[in-house]
């Protein structure tokens, strides 16, 4: 259950569906209304239009009404499932002690904690403010530790492309050096250009198809254990999937144009002269 003054869903941008915010009637006539969100619409209700509906709290004590209805939203974290809830006034009373306050603004927020401060000091002296923070902060920090993992493998994932792609460059630049000779006498017999490209480019091809399909296999395999550790994608999400597979073909035929363009460019007559 969550205390909430008037103007809440609005500055914390949840949509209402149905019905009608709370208002400053409902707070001085202390009328026992509430405010559900979807989950719990759905849970008691199904199909049907929850607002105007009646519930009874405490075994069939505190009837009270159903005044709006709002979206699902997140409590507690980011990888909770939607759960029932519900929203009543915020009254003054002993939970007052501890209160959030939640702001909407036009500029950058941090920019106005200490006029905030100063704010509530002047409405009411002896309270204490801490913890002034953006709503930012807060999804930076429920996600510090996917942030953590995805920085990890980013860092060791480019090394690995990085070796990959020199590893290939090294294997192909040697059988250029080695193929001297049969590169110049195919050039010397009409060989094109792009034909001795083409022809390095798909003996890099091979490993580089072979490793891509390794690594889809491992990936897919693999996918299940790092499964908690994703947010907001699947282990084989199909974009992030065509995005490391075009990158690694990008690396490969990079790692291969030099090779590829020392290849095409020997002279016929130094390389039959070539041991």
């Amino acid at each position: 259950m969550g205390l909430v003054s008037p103007g809440y869903f609005e500055t914390m941008n949840v949509p209402l569906l149905f019905g009608r915010d709370f208002d400053d009637r409902h707070v001085a006539s202390k009328r026992n209304v509430l405010i559900v969100n979807q989950t719990f619409a759905r849970h008691y209700f199904g199909t049907e239009n929850a607002v105007g509906r009646h519930v009874f709290l405490a075994s069939g004590t505190y009837d009270v009404e159903i005044v709006g209805v709002v979206k699902d939203g997140k409590y507690t974290g980011l990888r909770e499932e939607p759960v029932r809830m519900v929203y009543v006034p915020y009254r003054p009373g002993p939970w007052s002690a501890n209160v959030t306050v939640h702001l909407r603004t036009m500029g950058p927020p941090m920019a106005l904690a200490a006029a905030l401060r100063r704010m509530i000091t002047e409405l009411e002296p002896e309270a204490p403010v801490s913890n002034i923070r953006t709503v930012d902060d807060e999804i930076g920090r429920s996600l510090l530790r996917e942030r953590l993992v995805a920085t990890i493998t980013a860092v060791f994932g480019a090394l690995a492309l990085g070796l990959a792609a020199l590893g290939l460059y090294g294997v192909l630049s040697y059988g250029v050096a080695q193929r001297t000779r049969e590169l110049g006498i195919r050039i010397a017999i009409g060989a094109s250009r792009g034909r001795i490209l083409w022809l390095v480019f798909r003996e890099a091809g091979s490993p580089l198809v072979a490793g891509i399909a390794a690594g889809l296999c491992s990936a897919w395999t693999l996918g299940a254990l790092v499964q908690s550790l994703l947010f907001g994608v699947a282990p084989a999400d199909p974009l992030s999937t065509a995005t490391a597979v075009a990158v690694l073909a990008a690396a490969g035929a990079f790692a291969a144009w030099l090779p590829a363009l020392s290849a095409s460019s020997v002279d016929p007559i130094r390389a039959l002269r070539h041991e």
